[in-house]
């Protein structure tokens, strides 16, 4: 969700760092402002709530869905889950999303 809605050209990427935030990689969106277990601490988190005209991204806001997927992930510890195209997870331990909460949110 990060890489595709705020790491794009002029925003969150390497090249552009607006308000100094890169989210192309794990290790810079946990560096960007994701608070561990602690979403509503998280400036990305926050971010995607904002009341006040400055909601991101500022195309159009995340889904419902979208924004209740990175508030599990923040409420998780904002691990480093690897799924493979599948949804199985690669690394066996991790919670994987497509495979382990998405189901669960349909129902």
């Amino acid at each position: 969700l990060f890489q595709t809605n705020c790491a794009i050209s002029g925003c969150h990427n390497s090249t552009s760092k607006v308000e100094g935030l890169v989210f192309d990689s794990y290790e810079t969106i946990r560096a960007g402002g994701i608070t561990p277990y602690e979403p509503n601490k998280s400036k990305a988190y926050q971010v995607m709530h904002a009341e006040n005209g400055n909601m991101m991204p500022p195309s159009g806001p995340l889904t419902r869905e979208q924004r209740t997927l990175v508030r599990l992930w923040i409420e998780q510890g904002a691990p480093n889950t690897q799924c493979d195209d599948d949804g199985n997870i690669i690394d066996d331990g991790t919670v994987c999303y497509s495979r382990d909460v998405a189901p669960i949110l349909v129902s």
